[in-house]
């Protein structure tokens, strides 16, 4: 069976408010396009592997913010 990814969306979107980003920026940065970043953010996309990392490099994330975002536990 498949694992859903669980993002902590509010902890991504202080990570990139704190950071400058706003949805335009940050797309354009990853070279994503804006409604995808935009579905993601609203929860309503669940990002692959290469997206991920993507947004991870544009944001540079520290180990610890990975962990807080992309790997949410499901208890």
């Amino acid at each position: 069976m498949e694992q859903k990814i669980h993002i902590n969306l509010m902890k991504l979107r202080g990570i990139m408010a704190e950071r400058g980003f706003n949805i335009t920026r940050l797309a354009r940065t990853c070279g994503i396009a804006y409604g995808s970043l935009s579905r993601m953010l609203n929860g309503h996309f669940e990002p692959g592997y290469h997206f991920i990392c993507m947004l991870i490099q544009a944001l540079k994330m520290s180990p610890q913010e990975i962990m807080d975002v992309f790997f949410v536990r499901d208890d």
